[in-house]
């Protein structure tokens, strides 16, 4: 989803410009209702206001897209980022420098810790632990093009959660993971801290873009079985017959909505 993070901050920060410009000439302005419902981006902002969210742990940050779009929504908690490429991490790390509590980690995450071989895209943001499936190489042959591979270190969340929260008082944790196939391992290493999660944004997969990859509905059903029901589903993308090829998956602590 990072392409349409960066398009929604911009959009967002554009819109809050003109908005201001507006009311002071004694008017407002407000979103036109839309046949797809509540817009990620306010579902979101909602969950986070909502959940008193005050630390996100973001896996698969890329170049801070996700980090940046939390911010100009207006969350204001702790950002902890997590990218094992080392070209993005060193993009996410400058990005974060003037952000006092948004920390970064070059690392990837996963069900178990040690060093794995990532598959290095040419689009940077498509990079996976991962083999492409035909229908992925097909569709997707200029960005998925192998550039390079490397060995990265692996973490699990279980072992750096108390790290994450360190020093937040009442901490309400939100995971993002976005790691191209990869996120129902990093949901495996978040066992024994999972129900300490308030909500988790997961990109779930519907077209299989990789070997190995968890379809959309086992996904959606692990996280049910972890105790999180289902608040929101996004399309990321879709292909040329508008068939969707993944979604972002947003769920909740079932024991939050138990009134």
């Amino acid at each position: 989803m990072r392409v349409s993070e960066e398009r929604w901050a911009l959009r967002v920060g554009f819109k809050s410009v003109l908005r201001n410009l507006v009311r002071k000439g004694g008017y407002d302005v407000h979103h036109y209702p839309t046949s797809c419902g509540v817009l990620h981006q306010e579902h979101l902002f909602t969950q986070l206001s909502r959940l008193k969210v005050n630390c996100v742990i973001d896996v698969g940050a890329h170049f801070g897209e996700f980090g940046n779009y939390l911010r100009v929504l207006g969350y204001r908690g702790r950002i902890v980022s997590f990218e094992p490429v080392s070209k993005s991490f060193s993009v996410l790390a400058q990005r974060a420098t003037a952000d006092r509590d948004w920390h970064t980690y070059n690392r990837a995450l996963g069900a178990n810790p040690g060093r794995l071989r990532i598959r290095i895209a040419k689009s940077s943001d498509m990079s996976s632990f991962l083999t492409p499936t035909e229908y992925c190489n097909s569709d997707f042959a200029s960005e998925i093009t192998l550039e390079e591979e490397d060995m990265v270190e692996v973490g699990t969340i279980d072992a750096c959660y108390e790290d994450c929260i360190s020093g937040i008082e009442n901490p309400h944790v939100f995971l993002k993971t976005d790691t191209q196939g990869y996120d129902i391992n990093v949901l495996r290493g978040a066992k024994s801290c999972m129900s300490k999660l308030v909500g988790i944004q997961a990109e779930v997969s519907v077209r299989p873009l990789y070997e190995g990859g968890t379809p959309y509905l086992t996904a959606i059903q692990f996280m049910a079985d972890m105790g999180f029901d289902l608040t929101g589903l996004f399309v990321v993308n879709r292909d040329r017959h508008l068939r969707v090829i993944e979604f972002d998956c947003v769920v909740v602590n079932r024991t939050l909505c138990s009134d």
